[in-house]
């Protein structure tokens, strides 16, 4: 360019670039992460994975698995492979799809110590599904979890007749305001006119995990807009919200589910163990107990809609108050139900989460491994250590001078509790993969979207000629 001179340099960048030219460069940077990927697998003593399967634009089941696997002294979390299913999406199917994978990879299945699913039959069947098929060639100690967000969602999915009732209304009256054109446009510029705190009515979604809460607070909220705006259309759907008792159920419902919202967002995210989470649970068990207590006693100070409607309204309080407590107690009985204390994997391994205050006779341990952990324990140097890390960094850093101890405890940190990054992907995908653009390949563009990694230009450019023929 600088030869040439600038009347050249403008030449040649007005030279098009061939139909693919993009196509490749993401394509090469996607192979070199992949390359880097199945290099750390390999070279790590075991790897866990999640898997979630979906329908994308084009009607194709597409396959999603993140891998965590040991990097150095920390857990690395990346997208394994996305994959395409064709035919139906049975247990035979998806195991297929990812075997042919894991073996044009060369990865080992012997390595794989969990597997982390939505709890679906075709994934979780204990004869015929994905992950009994995937027990059969992998780790001998391999274990499998459902996805511990996903149980929640079925916790709080079920409702008893009374606050089902008033659910379906719920949706009957968004529907009719947001599924019609012009009743949506009207609406809109009646709470304009009203100076209202939203813009708007919020669809309920049942497959979106915060869809609920966020639908119900909305609705409640704008209850007097809602309100107007069926009269002045002689709607038979206003008479619930003429109901006083009908409008403390919601007021509750918006409560108690943007409660559970809280929670749900604070089970999402990357690196995370069974411990963080499965306390959250514990937490949330315990609270539902403290809530039902205060209830009974008629202190509603921790659902701040229903107490500042209560405050106004002339309701049966003790009916109420009845309905809500029942709905507690069964919300305790569902967390027992989908988190039985017998299946938790921190039952006599909660040394891995503290290993200087846990009592060592209440471990499940050998005697050697006993030792080592006092030995551990009473190293003063460590507790820093223990402060400053992550639980995962901490174990692996310990791998040479506690090998037993190490390995257990990064054989259960490693496996996942959730299927989040599976979901997180399948919401990129949609942006990725359109209408308009329903023929594009998105393995290369999800895994460049998914990634930690760096692609290594070095190696992807010593690999290229300066100028190929077309």
């Amino acid at each position: 360019m600088q030869i040439l001179g600038p009347q050249a340099a403008e030449k040649l960048e007005a030279i098009p670039l061939s139909d693919n030219t993009i196509q490749r460069r993401i394509v090469d940077m996607a192979s070199d992460i992949e390359e880097q990927i199945v290099e750390g697998i390999k070279k790590s003593k075991f790897f866990a994975i999640q898997l979630d399967e979906s329908t994308e634009v084009n009607n194709h089941a597409i396959l999603i698995c993140f891998v965590r696997y040991t990097e150095e002294e920390n857990f690395r979390e990346e997208l394994l492979c996305c994959l395409e299913l064709p035919g139906r999406t049975t247990s035979s199917e998806i195991f297929n799809a990812l075997n042919e994978y894991f073996q044009v990879q060369g990865l080992d299945w012997g390595k794989c110590i969990g597997v982390c699913t939505d709890g679906a039959a075709s994934r979780n069947g204990h004869q015929s599904g994905v992950v009994a098929k995937i027990k059969e060639v992998a780790h001998p100690e391999m274990l499998s979890t459902h996805c511990v967000i996903h149980r929640h969602h079925l916790v709080a999915k079920k409702l008893s007749p009374e606050l089902n009732t008033v659910m379906n209304d719920v949706v009957k009256i968004i529907n009719e305001i947001r599924s019609r054109a012009l009743n949506s446009r009207l609406f809109t510029t009646l709470y304009e006119s009203m100076d209202s705190q939203h813009q708007h009515l919020l669809l309920y979604t049942e497959v979106k995990w915060l869809s609920r809460g966020r639908v119900l607070s909305c609705l409640f909220e704008l209850r007097e807009e809602v309100k107007l705006f069926l009269r002045e259309r002689n709607s038979a759907l206003v008479e619930p919200l003429l109901d006083e008792e009908w409008m403390a159920k919601l007021a509750y419902m918006a409560d108690i589910f943007s409660l559970f919202n809280e929670l749900n967002i604070s089970l999402q995210g990357a690196c995370t163990n069974i411990f963080i989470l499965r306390n959250k649970v514990d937490v949330l068990k315990n609270k539902l107990v403290l809530w039902d207590s205060r209830v009974q006693e008629e202190n509603i100070a921790m659902f701040p809609h229903l107490q500042d409607f209560l405050s106004v309204a002339d309701v049966n309080r003790k009916l109420i108050f009845n309905i809500i407590s029942q709905h507690l107690k069964a919300l305790v009985q569902n967390l027992n139900q989908y988190y039985p204390e017998n299946e938790d994997p921190r039952k006599g391994n909660l040394w891995i989460n503290n290993p200087f205050m846990e009592d060592v006779n209440s471990c499940a341990l050998n005697l050697h491994e006993k030792q080592k952990l006092i030995e551990l324990s009473s190293d003063v140097t460590l507790v820093s250590k223990h402060k400053m890390q992550s639980l995962s960094q901490f174990w692996v850093s310990l791998e040479k001078e506690y090998p037993s101890l190490s390995y257990r405890a990064i054989k259960l940190l490693i496996l996942f509790s959730t299927t989040y990054l599976c979901e997180k992907s399948f919401s990129a995908l949609l942006l990725i993969k359109t209408k308009q653009r329903n023929r594009m390949a998105v393995n290369a563009v999800l895994r460049l979207s998914e990634t930690t990694l760096q692609p290594r230009l070095s190696s992807i450019l010593e690999k290229k000629q300066q100028q190929i023929s077309h």
